[in-house]
């Protein structure tokens, strides 16, 4: 049903395009403002929710936005720019999956006088980027899952601990060794048995499902985001392992994750980066080069971690 969902709210994305009013276009142009975006993975709950706020955004400035999935390819997202760049939209913003690969087609945009913005992970050459320090926001899960250990376990209890990460993904690396760090740097006892990539709900269950098969005994998994987490959530409870005493931990507080977290699943914790919040401010950055040109230095997404000491305020 899950995955149902999520394909019908990534065709509605892909199919639609948000338009309203008459903002005229930058440089004295005539015309509505035309945006194209290219999200890393319609798959994944967090690029849906900031696709929900980037056409929150655009409609209440009157914009047109085109939202491409790029399914976690690198070819598919090239595909999407060159299309944009041929539409001759104002702006085109990236969630990139491969950084590197996109970076030629970057400099062709500029070339044509289309501004850049990216969000989560930069791409070189960008125009302006939000984004967050990816080992920072992996020790902010790390820590979470650290105390849970901490507060649950005897006093130097040798915990095995599952890692979902995701190396394909060079710009993520960081995150990954983030979360392991910040656990052992709160329970240094605790023993990290077995690591899997995934980055979607699926991939995530069946991550988890091959790990517990491996290491039965764990009882905590990181995860770099809630997607791999919420897949993780589905395995744990198909295996009957979802104890007072097992904990989930996931990064970018999605509106599912949250909801699990506050229906008392196994699913303890995550990390508040707004998703939703995090589209819209991406519109009003490319508003704000739009206007203004290049913004230089890189703006922050802020962190807040959530667990059940502060789930109600969601």
């Amino acid at each position: 049903m899950k995955k149902a969902f999520l394909c019908l709210l990534a065709g509605l994305l892909l199919a639609g395009m948000v338009s309203a009013g008459g903002q005229k276009a930058a440089g004295g142009s005539s015309g509505t403002i035309r945006v194209g975006a290219t999200l890393q993975d319609l798959g994944n709950v967090y690029f849906v929710d900031i696709a929900k706020g980037l056409e929150d955004q655009a409609k209440k400035l009157g914009w047109q936005l085109t939202i491409a999935d790029g399914k976690s390819d690198a070819q598919s997202q090239i595909n999407s720019i060159e299309n944009f760049i041929t539409d001759g939209v104002n702006a085109i913003i990236i969630a990139p999956y491969d950084s590197a690969a996109l970076v030629p087609y970057v400099a062709r945009a500029k070339e044509k006088g289309i501004r850049v913005i990216c969000v989560t992970q930069p791409v070189n050459g960008y125009d302006a980027w939000l984004g967050l320090p990816e080992k920072e926001y992996g020790l902010a899960g790390g820590t979470l899952a650290g105390k849970w250990i901490v507060d649950h376990f005897p006093k130097n209890a040798p915990v095995e601990v599952g890692i979902i990460s995701y190396p394909e993904m060079e710009t993520i690396i960081d995150r990954g060794e983030g979360l392991k760090e910040g656990i052992l740097k709160l329970a240094p006892n605790a023993k990290i048995v077995n690591e899997q990539s995934a980055a979607t709900p699926e991939r995530g269950e069946q991550a988890t499902s091959a790990m517990l098969q491996a290491n039965p005994n764990i009882k905590v998994i990181a995860c770099i985001n809630d997607s791999g987490a919420l897949g993780a959530l589905n395995a744990v409870q198909a295996a009957r392992k979802a104890t007072d005493d097992f904990c989930i931990v996931g990064l970018d507080a999605t509106e599912e994750a949250i909801a699990r977290i506050k229906e008392g699943t196994v699913l303890r914790a995550t990390v508040d980066i707004a998703p939703v919040q995090t589209g819209r401010d991406t519109i009003d950055l490319v508003a704000r080069v739009l206007k203004d040109g290049p913004v230089t230095q890189p703006q922050i997404i802020g962190m807040v971690p959530v667990d059940a000491s502060n789930i109600a305020k969601y």
